[in-house]
């Protein structure tokens, strides 16, 4: 099964790194892409209690590694 990263959008793990291969630099291209991290409701649905753009930039992180990159700033 696919991890969630954004739970208000129900958006998963895979969407985002598909997102980061088609070229996403940016968390506000991967927002442009997918919808993620654009919800309101992170406090009562992520189990962490926050917004899931942590999550995402440590995913671009690991696909980035060694760039310099704007991601999530």
């Amino acid at each position: 099964m696919d991890n969630l990263i954004c739970y208000c959008k129900g958006i998963t793990k895979s969407i985002i790194e598909e997102s980061i291969n088609r070229g996403a630099k940016t968390l506000e291209k991967i927002q442009d892409q997918t919808g993620v991290c654009t919800g309101i409701q992170c406090v009562e649905k992520n189990p962490s209690g926050k917004c899931c753009s942590g999550d995402i930039y440590k995913l671009f992180k690991t696909y980035q590694r060694g760039s310099e990159s704007r991601c999530c700033s």
